[in-house]
């Protein structure tokens, strides 16, 4: 006696066998306020040498203050000033770099300023929550807004950093 299978048992076992590729996440439209699962372990894969040793503070203030850990890490990679502890290259009122006691002290001051200047509708230069948005105030160049989309969107597909 054969037994024909039906159609939901075939439909099952080629689920079960197949790999489902999901489509490459774009960060043109990311949310900058999205608090994501990632680890520490798994975040330090994309973080400049200088500063793997900040993945977990990066993941608590982030967490806490509602910002992208994605989008700061990739920020801290291209604006670094190890030598005065600046991870994103900020300055005074008077226009020269800002000095940090240290490492944590800087993601304890600059993430929240992230937040209130240019992810709140009510910041200084608010200008909405993608990257692009912040970038007509943080940097405004097109070079700026590139590099930290590619690298917000190699984070969140997990791409290999290059």
């Amino acid at each position: 006696m054969k037994i024909k299978p039906t159609i939901a048992a075939v439909l099952a076992a080629v689920a079960m066998t197949t790999t489902a590729y999901a489509a490459p996440i774009k960060s043109a439209d990311y949310d900058l306020r999205t608090v994501s699962d990632i680890t520490a372990e798994e975040l330090e894969v994309y973080m400049h040498p200088d500063t793997k040793h900040l993945a977990e503070d990066v993941i608590e203030i982030c967490t806490k203050e509602s910002v992208s850990a994605e989008f700061i890490v990739t920020v801290m990679r291209w604006e670094k000033r190890p030598d005065l502890h600046n991870w994103f290259g900020w300055t005074n009122n008077r226009g020269r770099l800002m000095r940090f006691e240290d490492d944590v002290k800087c993601l304890e001051t600059i993430i929240p300023r992230i937040k209130a200047m240019y992810l709140t509708e009510s910041g200084r230069y608010f200008n909405g929550y993608t990257v692009a948005a912040v970038s007509k105030h943080y940097n405004n160049s097109d070079f700026w807004r590139k590099t930290i989309t590619t690298g917000i969107e190699r984070i969140l597909n997990k791409e290999d950093w290059k």
